[in-house]
């Protein structure tokens, strides 16, 4: 850690993490995990550590909007273990950092897909948050790019793909859109490193690219990250779905029993029984499975080149070679699918 003078000296900007914290810190140390921010994590008196997530040029290129991440955080908040929000400006937002170690690969891919399911259950009555569009999305990250052997190289494949595929059905919910093991953290105080997957033990941070939107791209976006086959996540993700919906059943039924009607279920709010009874069948029918399975499919491909322009960008933005390395790798698994050979052709 760094003191306070020359953490201001080294980014000035952190003074207005001051003015909301209405105090002098005492020092602050740059965040080395997170590639879009290199966000500031500050050292106070009253408030122990907190982190500082500004406006700044970098997240304006990757059209990230710290109002609508303060939005999804209030949200979240009472139903996931995540960063509360202690203050906000114009200039940017200050957050509670969260304790703990990050999740390794001893995370099983079902605890992962558990807590996404728990996150696309989460209501969002609110115009606070984003709606997600695909080609505005990935026009801008387009947009951002400067003219370079990449840009060249990519133009068929962007331009293919920058308009969204056609669906069978078109669900909408809360999606994080950068939902791995790189943004879970283990809060629980076992030793060993061990981990204990419940609903206090793992948080789930850096929501700054989260909308609302279809749930079928996001789980294809962790899904990759997991390494999993899509047919094997979209079955646990539906089991996932009904062991949910489940508990939140019985956990509603017992409040009812009681005359407890204030008693909230965690993650599903104001579903009454016949609602979630719907949504469990929603789940096992193969018909309903069959229409995720189509528009996971035909997702995938969509997926795959947004997490292609976001790394060509990062590359420039942080002038780090290594993110091509990544762009390159996903474009050349894109041209072996049998769709994607066309690209080369036309």
């Amino acid at each position: 850690m760094i003191d306070w003078q020359h953490a201001l000296q080294q980014q000035p900007e952190l003074l207005h993490a001051q003015t909301v914290l209405n105090e002098v810190p005492l020092g602050a140390l740059q965040l080395s995990g997170g590639l879009t921010n290199r966000t500031w994590k500050i050292a106070t008196q009253t408030r122990g550590w907190v982190v500082w997530r500004g406006h700044t040029e970098i997240s304006a290129a990757f059209d990230i909007c710290r109002d609508n991440e303060k939005a999804v955080l209030n949200l979240v908040s009472p139903y996931i273990k995540t960063n509360q929000v202690l203050g906000y400006s114009e200039h940017g937002v200050l957050l509670a950092w969260v304790e703990g170690s990050p999740v390794s690969e001893a995370l099983s891919a079902q605890d992962v897909i558990a807590l996404l399911v728990r996150v696309h259950a989460c209501h969002y009555h609110t115009e606070a948050i984003r709606r997600f569009d695909y080609t505005q999305k990935v026009d801008h990250y387009w947009q951002q790019i400067k003219e370079c052997e990449e840009k060249s190289r990519y133009s068929t494949l962007y331009q293919k793909l920058r308009l969204p595929p056609s669906l069978m059905s078109h669900p909408s919910a809360l999606c994080h859109f950068d939902f791995g093991h790189h943004n879970l953290v283990n809060t629980s105080t076992l030793s060993g490193g061990g981990i204990i997957c419940d609903d206090n033990a793992i948080a789930v941070i850096d929501w700054e690219y989260a909308a609302i939107a279809d749930p079928r791209l996001d789980l294809v976006l962790t899904l990759d990250m997991l390494g999993m086959n899509h047919e094997e996540g979209l079955e646990l993700y539906m089991r996932e779905q009904r062991r949910l919906i489940r508990n939140t059943r019985q956990q509603r039924s017992q409040a009812l029993d009681l005359q407890a009607h204030d008693l909230q279920a965690p993650d599903l709010q104001r579903l009454d029984l016949q609602d979630l009874d719907l949504q469990e069948r929603c789940f096992q029918d193969s018909s309903f499975q069959a229409q995720w399975r189509h528009d996971m499919r035909v997702w995938s491909d969509h997926a795959q080149m947004m997490a292609l322009l976001w790394y060509v960008l990062a590359a420039q933005l942080w002038n780090n070679d290594d993110f091509l390395f990544n762009a390159e790798h996903i474009y050349r698994r894109l041209c072996r699918s049998d769709h994607c050979l066309s690209f080369l052709s036309d």
